[in-house]
């Protein structure tokens, strides 16, 4: 009477176990689901199906983006919280060394004090004196002109060697 409908690839066919019907199923690779063609209805629509799966799909896109959002404001976070550490070890390095010049400066002022007032009771005589006798030598050469004033000398003097073994550290017997 009628041909038999062969499967093909994308065709199942099977036999109900009530009534031993001929029932086709053929497959739909595009919505993974299959199609009844022949002998069955289906119980529930593919469009439904398909409705609940683009939804959970929207929620784990939705969840995976605020997982991200949690995750980039946790690293800037993290950034903000490390700048700020850094700023306060700066901070920390200039307040100490600013009381260390503080310390130093205040006991450098008490010794420049004390050694301007140690300067101008000890040393005015000593300038006056030093000053005197050298326009006292000014005065005696230019006037006689018979001895030339003192000039330094920028010779060479051969210094007397050192012993070597005295040198290295040992003793004579």
């Amino acid at each position: 009477m009628f041909a038999k409908k062969r499967p093909t690839k994308n065709t199942s066919v099977s036999r109900c176990t009530r009534c031993s019907a001929e029932i086709c199923l053929k497959t739909d690779p595009k919505y993974s689901d299959y199609e009844c063609e022949k002998g069955a209805t289906r119980y529930y629509k593919r469009v439904k199906l398909a409705e609940e799966t683009e939804e959970r799909l929207n929620r784990l896109v939705e969840r995976e983006e605020t997982e991200q959002v949690k995750m980039t404001d946790l690293e800037a976070r993290t950034l903000e919280t490390k700048r700020e550490l850094v700023i306060e070890d700066g901070l920390d390095e200039i307040r100490t060394r600013n009381a260390r010049i503080e310390r130093n400066g205040n006991a450098m002022k008490e010794k420049l004090k004390v050694l301007t007032q140690w300067d101008a009771t000890q040393l005015a005589p000593e300038d006056e004196e030093i000053a005197k006798r050298a326009f006292r030598i000014y005065n005696t050469s230019t006037e006689t002109n018979s001895r030339p004033l003192p000039m330094l000398s920028f010779e060479r003097t051969n210094k007397r060697k050192k012993d070597a073994p005295f040198a290295l550290g040992i003793k004579r017997r």
